[in-house]
This record gives C-alpha cells, sequence and structure tokens, in this order.
C-alpha cells in the first residue's frame, strides 16, 4: 500500500500512518500527470491527444484538462474493478472523442446501477 507508511512499534506489532492529506493529493497528481504525458509522448492513444489539445484550444485550463482526461479513464476501470472485466478500451475512446462536452454524471449514464450497490456492500463488509 503506498499510501501508507509502515511502523513497527517497541512491541513489534505493525501499525499504518496515514500520510498527510496534501502530500496524498500531490502524489496522486503526480502519477496523474505523469500517465498523462506519457500518453501525449507516445500519442498513444490518439484520442488523448487529441482531446487534450481540443481542450487547450477551447481555452480550458490546464489542470480542468487533465482532470476530465482522467475521469474519461476512471470510469471504465471502476466498472472493470467492480464487475471483475476486462477494461473496455473502446469506452475509454469514446468518451475522450466526447471531451470536452461530457459532463461528469454522462459518463455513467448507462451504467448497471448495481455497480452502485456492489460498491456499497463491499463498503459494509
Amino acid at each position: 500500500m503506498k499510501h501508507l507508511k509502515k511502523t513497527i512499534s517497541s512491541k513489534q506489532s505493525r501499525t499504518y500512518k496515514k500520510k498527510d492529506k496534501k502530500e496524498s493529493v500531490e502524489e496522486l497528481r503526480r502519477e496523474r500527470d505523469a500517465w498523462i504525458n506519457r500518453g501525449l509522448d507516445s500519442n498513444d492513444p490518439p484520442e488523448l491527444r487529441a482531446a487534450y489539445e481540443r481542450m487547450k484550444q477551447q481555452g480550458y485550463e490546464e489542470e480542468y484538462t487533465r482532470q476530465r482526461i482522467l475521469t474519461c479513464y476512471s470510469y471504465p476501470m471502476f466498472e472493470k474493478i467492480i464487475n471483475n472485466t476486462p477494461f473496455d478500451y473502446e469506452r475509454f475512446l469514446r468518451l475522450l472523442r466526447d471531451l470536452p462536452y461530457i459532463e461528469p454524471g454522462q459518463a455513467i449514464k448507462g451504467m448497471d446501477m448495481e455497480l452502485f450497490d456492489k460498491m456499497n456492500a463491499r463498503g459494509e463488509d
């Protein structure tokens, strides 16, 4: 677990301390930016570069543009994890093609609402 620091007490029991919230957010932002930069540098997929350039040309700020691109990735990834199915790469590409016109909730339209029930059930365990 990268986001947790492991410490050993004098009794040799393992405890975990959460990193400072600000530090964690910055770490996630760096990872997001590295992932997007790799896609832009390699032009893989080309839809990522097209979405990025389209949003920049339309005047969207850098941070917002990167957040929206990651949102396009996170919805199919969420479904993959919850349903234990392969990542829907075509859906990811469709969402990128729809940027910047896709609203945050639009990406989950048509998503089986059982996903949310499964997610909530996991949280109750």
